[in-house]
């Protein structure tokens, strides 16, 4: 089942459609010990998220900085989130 996500990056509006199933934690012991907050923030989705904006940001900054081949990488992240 796809669940319906609303994102944020940057000024950049979005919406995208995620398979539920990476919505949340997959173990044995995650499902009987924690809770549902804990089972989203520990997600695939939530972790493959967080590293995208943290790439984004650095390629934000080497821009700033002068760097020639923070360019594509600014592009390529920005056409995958």
């Amino acid at each position: 089942m796809l669940r319906f996500w609303q994102c944020l990056v940057g000024n950049n509006k979005g919406a995208i459609y995620v398979n539920s199933q990476y919505l949340k934690y997959d173990s044995p012991l995650g499902s009987r010990y924690l809770s549902k907050e804990m089972l989203e923030l520990f997600s695939s989705f939530k972790r493959i998220r967080t590293w995208r904006l943290l790439w984004l940001y650095l390629a934000r900054g080497e821009k700033s900085l002068g760097k020639l081949s923070a360019e594509y990488i600014l592009s390529t992240i920005k056409l995958s989130t």
